[in-house]
C-alpha cells in the first residue's frame, strides 16, 4: 500500500511539473505585444540606453510590460510559478533570477528591500489586529551577506504595544549599522500616520520607533504620504532624505488643472533625515500646495510636476543641499496629461497621455536643470488593436 502511495505521489509531482513547463512554452510562444517608441522629434539617444517599465491591458488582459526605443516583448521569464498566483513587478525580475532562494516566500514588491554591495535586506511587518487593546508590533528580517551567502532570518519586536489596526512598509534603509523602516500605520480615530522603527542589526532588537505625523484625537489624519518612487527598485536605494507631507481634510479635485486629486486643507510638507532622524517643515510654495500627486525623488532633491498657469507643465524642485526650491517651465509641456515622472541621469522623462477614440501614450525627456524638452515619442506596438499602457518605472 505505502508503494502505491509513494508512486501516487510521484505521479502528482511529475504532473505538476509538467504542467508548468507546458505553462512556460504556451507564454513563451503565445502573442506578447512588441512595444517601442516611435520618435515624433528629438534626440534619439536620450532614450537609446533606457528601459520603460510598466503593464499593458489590451482585450481585458493585462500584461507586464518593457518598453525601448527598438520595441521589446513582453514576457516575464523564469517567473512563472511566482506570477500564477501574485503580480510581480517586471522590475524585479532580475533581483528574483538572481536571489531567487533569498526571495521565495516574500513580498516580492521594491519597498520591502534594501540592496547595496554588501548586502540584501528583507522585511516586513506583522501585528495581530486587535481593537479592543493595543499590541506589539513585529518586523520580519532576512539579511543576505553578498561576499559568502550567508543568509541571516530573524524578528524583532516593539517593547511598547502600539495601537494599530494594520501597518504596512513604505521603505527600507540601511544607514550606519541600522536597519530603517519608514512604515504607514493607521489607528482608529486618528487616521493614517507615518512611522520610522529603527532596528539594531547586531542585537537584532527595535531600538526606537518614531511617529513622523500626530494628529488630534478625534481628527482623522489623511494624506500621510512619502514622496518616493515606489516601484523603481534601484532609485529607492541608499536614499536617507525624504519629504513626506500631512494633511487633514481630503479635497477632491480634476486633473489637470490648478488643484488635482492630492488637494488638501491645511497640507503641510515636512523633510526628514534618516541619519539624524531630524525633522523639519518646510516652505510650500502654492503650485505644489495644490497640486503635488506627481513627483520622483533622488536623495538631492524631490521634483513635481504641476499644471501651471495656461495649463502649462512647470517642474518645482526642493533640494535638501540648501533647503531651496527651483521653478522651471518645462518646455512644450502646454495640455499634457503628465501621469508619472521619473528622473534618471539629470534627464526627467514623462509618462502622459492624449484622449481620444483609443487613449494613447507619450514619453517626453527634459533637462532637469533647464526644462529644455530632449525627446518625445509615442509608445506603440505592431498590433492593430489598442492598448492601454501604464508606466511604473524607469532605468
Amino acid at each position: 500500500m505505502k508503494k502505491y502511495w509513494k508512486l501516487f505521489m510521484l505521479g502528482i509531482f511529475t504532473f505538476s511539473l509538467l504542467g508548468i513547463h507546458y505553462v512556460q512554452a504556451a507564454r513563451e510562444t503565445s502573442d506578447y505585444l512588441t512595444l517601442g517608441l516611435k520618435t515624433i522629434h528629438g534626440d534619439e539617444s536620450v532614450v537609446a540606453e533606457r528601459t520603460f517599465y510598466g503593464s499593458y491591458n489590451q482585450s481585458n488582459i493585462y500584461q507586464s510590460a518593457i518598453v525601448k526605443l527598438n520595441g521589446a516583448r513582453t514576457a516575464l521569464k523564469g517567473l512563472y510559478v511566482y506570477d500564477m498566483f501574485s503580480y510581480i513587478p517586471i522590475e524585479m525580475e532580475p533581483l528574483t533570477k538572481q536571489y531567487r532562494s533569498f526571495i521565495r516566500g516574500k513580498m516580492v514588491q521594491p519597498m520591502f528591500y534594501y540592496e547595496d554591495e554588501q548586502r540584501l535586506l528583507y522585511v516586513d511587518i506583522t501585528i495581530k489586529n486587535n481593537q479592543t487593546y493595543p499590541m506589539p508590533v513585529t518586523l520580519h528580517v532576512s539579511s543576505l551577506t553578498k561576499e559568502d551567502g550567508k543568509q541571516v532570518d530573524y524578528t524583532a519586536t516593539t517593547l511598547q504595544s502600539l495601537p494599530f489596526e494594520y501597518v504596512y512598509v513604505e521603505d527600507v534603509q540601511f544607514v550606519d549599522g541600522y536597519i530603517k523602516v519608514v512604515a504607514n500605520a493607521f489607528e482608529a480615530g486618528r487616521g493614517s500616520m507615518l512611522y520610522v522603527f529603527t532596528i539594531d542589526d547586531k542585537t537584532r532588537t527595535v531600538k526606537e520607533y518614531k511617529p513622523l505625523t500626530t494628529s488630534e484625537e478625534g481628527e482623522e489624519q489623511v494624506g500621510n504620504r512619502l514622496y518616493k518612487d515606489y516601484y523603481s527598485f534601484t532609485s529607492q536605494t541608499k536614499q536617507t532624505n525624504f519629504l513626506y507631507g500631512s494633511s487633514t481634510d481630503y479635497v477632491e479635485a480634476t486633473p489637470n488643472s490648478a488643484t488635482s486629486d492630492e488637494s488638501a486643507k491645511d497640507f503641510k510638507l515636512y523633510k526628514l533625515d534618516l541619519k539624524t532622524m531630524e525633522t523639519a517643515l518646510i516652505d510650500v510654495p502654492e503650485a505644489v500646495r495644490n497640486n503635488s500627486s506627481i513627483s520622483t525623488a533622488t536623495n538631492d532633491a524631490t521634483h513635481f510636476v504641476v499644471y501651471g498657469e495656461n495649463n502649462m507643465l512647470e517642474l518645482y524642485s526642493y533640494h535638501f543641499d540648501n533647503d531651496e526650491w527651483t521653478h522651471i517651465e518645462l518646455e512644450n509641456g502646454f495640455g499634457v496629461t503628465a501621469r508619472q515622472v521619473f528622473l534618471v541621469d539629470e534627464v526627467l522623462y514623462i509618462w502622459y497621455e492624449e484622449y481620444g477614440d483609443v487613449v494613447k501614450s507619450f514619453v517626453d525627456a527634459y533637462d532637469v536643470t533647464t526644462g529644455k524638452q530632449l525627446y518625445r515619442g509615442e509608445i506603440t506596438s505592431k498590433s492593430d488593436e489598442p492598448f492601454y499602457f501604464r508606466m511604473s518605472s524607469v532605468k
